[in-house]
């Protein structure tokens, strides 16, 4: 990062060479800091930033969603694939609502395709933690989808 919050590389292999040693066991999960490598890859794949590809696919007309409703702040250039976008409650609601009818806009415009709905929002570790919660009489799951917390609760084994 640079002072002023910008990645200063400006291609992926940039990004993978700046990397710093995260601490942790093999095999383990360490959430990635390296969130900003996906919109590299996106650019890359489609020619097309993060926000272009959304607006140019069609998926934000499809949803409703207009460059009033929302401020995507970049980085090196690019805009976030996991932070920096910001917006209203409305959209907000219209993209979870697209996940709840597993990735469909209408009964007959599929965005997502529901495989991926299922596989990101489920969790992908092998051994996710469990820590007891003072809320809960339970343990908590904590998991990790792509890009989502997978968050239960689960039952007493006991």
């Amino acid at each position: 990062w640079t002072e002023a919050g910008q990645f200063p590389q400006e291609t992926l292999v940039e990004v993978l060479n700046s990397a710093y040693p995260v601490q942790g066991a093999r095999g383990t999960f360490i959430y990635l800091a390296y969130f900003e490598i996906i919109a590299r890859i996106i650019v890359q794949i489609t020619g097309l930033t993060p926000r272009e590809y959304a607006v140019q696919s069609g998926i934000f007309e499809a949803l409703g969603i207009t460059d009033d409703d929302y401020e995507w702040r970049t980085y090196g250039g690019i805009e976030s694939s996991a932070t920096g976008f910001y917006t209203n409650n409305r959209v907000q609601a219209k993209l979870a609502q697209l996940y709840l009818q597993q990735g469909f806009a209408s009964e007959d415009l599929q965005l997502v395709d529901p495989d991926w709905v299922d596989a990101s929002s489920s969790n992908q570790l092998p051994d996710a933690a469990t820590v007891n919660d003072a809320k809960f009489q339970n343990p908590v799951f904590y998991g990790y989808g792509y890009y989502w917390y997978a968050v239960s609760r689960r039952r007493n084994e006991n």
